[in-house]
């Protein structure tokens, strides 16, 4: 489905060569290494993430003995995967995650049967190709009564549309024999990279989010063009710009990003990413995924200590293009400010640890996904610090953004799936400086209607970078509190001046 015997031959070389690939496969043997642990006489469930967690040991298992050509790997991934397939049910899956749960349970059981069959024996072919079909029907039959099947832009844009639907099309290629399930999954995961993300990229839930909506659907897309299927990647152009979004929201010293919305620190899965980075041949998006997961990074090539991130290194080992070099931003004369349509711009001074990032949010979010209350909110880093920033995933509210809150009530929503909606009315790159003006007012309609809401944010570069903000927000001619909001890093020290009037924030990385 993804990869043919003479194709292992040349993963092979690349490992040896070094490299991406090479450095790749010394993290996946370590954690290969983890899982020979794995017991299968009872296998472990890990809850919620149970079939993220069986998807990456059988993969990575199985991927390792590809490379080493060291049976025991195989003999393992065999093991677990037949252990799973005995000892569960897609109800049981269902239980512990509901649909994700068997969508990411039957990657592993199609992606796995599919690199392991050589070394099945008849019974376990049967056992295997049983459970791929009870999950593929079950995934089938529920996208036709629940929420994330209803043909609506809302449950289009959503990351279990793609991570369900994906694993139903995993599921039919992996059997070959339910066109149904087939014709499903092509309609869903189209849509799906149609609605998840604007025109330039930027995904609607955040990164964390949009890394697990492709965690499904990439490899499915990449098996059905190798199987003669239609392009489904090709077929929506702002996919490939996927990686330039991650890019822009790269922290200047690496290894992270500004989480905003519903996101981590970091992009997890970070193996649909990479695809697209190698495919297109996006050397600086490479260059900003190994600034995550590089040796400038944190050097796990995508993977994690915690197993319901899913699976990323194989699929860097069978992906990376071993000529692929990375290109620094300002090698590339990328310029320092990039506006993305749904209403989130990013503005740089320089791409090194210590240059400046600013963020700003006001925008589009659509109702029934990942919203947060954060129209008009910004993050500032500067000096290898991050002074004001944006607290990800979880803290949804208002009141938990670097906005405004009038009479103690902010803008209405509270992490989803409720949508506030913003729009950037200004963006302007003047050299030395970037002006931003955000309107946020009709964010505020249902809980606490204003008569209007307007934020200027000046971002000036130099030796010194700074950011000067301007509110204007008022709800009425009353008497009404306004609290102004600021969140930052969490070991920062934040000190108020006597008299009330300001403050100074000294940072937890640099001391700056």
């Amino acid at each position: 489905m993804l990869f043919s015997a003479a194709d292992a031959l040349a993963l092979r070389a690349n490992v040896r060569a070094g490299g991406v690939p090479g450095a790749a496969m010394d993290v996946l043997i370590r954690d290969a290494t983890s899982f020979t642990r794995v017991s299968t006489d009872k296998y472990g469930f890990h809850g919620a993430v149970a079939g993220r967690a069986f998807t990456k040991q059988v993969l990575t298992l199985a991927m390792a003995g590809y490379i080493t050509g060291e049976r025991s790997w195989i003999a393992k991934a065999v093991a677990v995967l037949c252990a799973v397939a005995e000892q569960s049910t897609p109800e049981d899956f269902a239980k512990l995650n509901g649909a994700l749960a068997v969508g990411d349970a039957v990657h592993g059981y199609a992606i796995g049967y599919d690199w392991l069959e050589p070394w099945l024996i008849s019974e376990q072919r049967a056992l295997v190709r049983d459970e791929i079909r009870a999950c593929g029907r079950w995934l089938y039959e529920h996208s036709q009564t629940d929420f994330w099947g209803a043909n609506e832009e809302r449950r289009m844009a959503h990351n279990w549309n793609g991570l369900t639907h994906g694993g139903l099309g995993l599921a039919a290629l992996a059997l070959g024999d339910e066109p149904r399930w087939l014709e499903r999954a092509v309609e869903r995961v189209r849509a799906y990279f149609k609605y998840s993300h604007d025109k330039t990229g930027a995904g609607y839930e955040g990164v964390t989010y949009l890394g697990y909506g492709l965690q499904n659907t990439i490899p499915f897309a990449v098996a059905l063009l190798r199987q003669g299927g239609p392009d489904l990647i090709d077929e929506a152009p702002a996919t490939r710009r996927i990686p330039d979004y991650i890019l822009w929201q790269l922290l200047p010293w690496g290894s992270g990003i500004m989480p905003i919305n519903q996101s981590g620190g970091i992009l997890q899965p970070a193996g649909g990413v990479f695809y697209l980075i190698n495919r297109y041949q996006d050397r600086v998006g490479l260059w900003g995924w190994l600034r995550m997961f590089g040796p400038e990074g944190d050097g796990t090539y995508g993977a994690s200590s915690w197993l319901g991130n899913g699976c990323t290194l194989p699929y860097v080992v069978l992906w990376a293009d071993p000529d692929l070099a990375p290109q620094n931003p300002e090698d590339a004369d990328l310029p320092l400010t990039r506006v993305f349509a749904r209403g989130q711009v990013s503005a740089r001074d320089g791409w090194g640890d210590l240059d400046a990032l600013v963020t700003f949010t006001s925008g589009r979010g659509i109702q029934g996904v990942w919203n947060h209350g954060d129209e008009n909110s910004f993050s500032f880093c500067a000096k290898g610090e991050a002074f004001a920033v944006d607290p990800g995933s979880g803290w949804g509210k208002a009141g938990q953004h670097n906005g405004i809150l009038v009479d103690g009530i902010g803008q209405a929503c509270d992490g989803g799936p409720a949508a506030v909606q913003g729009r950037i009315v200004k963006a302007e790159d003047r050299d030395d400086s970037v002006v931003l003006i955000g309107d946020a007012t009709k964010a505020y309609t249902r809980s606490q209607p204003v008569d209007h809401a307007l934020r200027r944010l000046l971002f000036v570069r130099g030796p010194q970078p700074y950011v000067l903000i301007a509110d204007d927000i008022r709800k009425d001619d009353a008497e009404r509190e306004y609290s102004w909001l600021l969140y930052s890093g969490k070991d920062n020290e934040i000190t108020i001046d006597p008299d009330g009037d300001g403050a100074t924030i000294l940072g937890s990385r640099h001391g700056a």
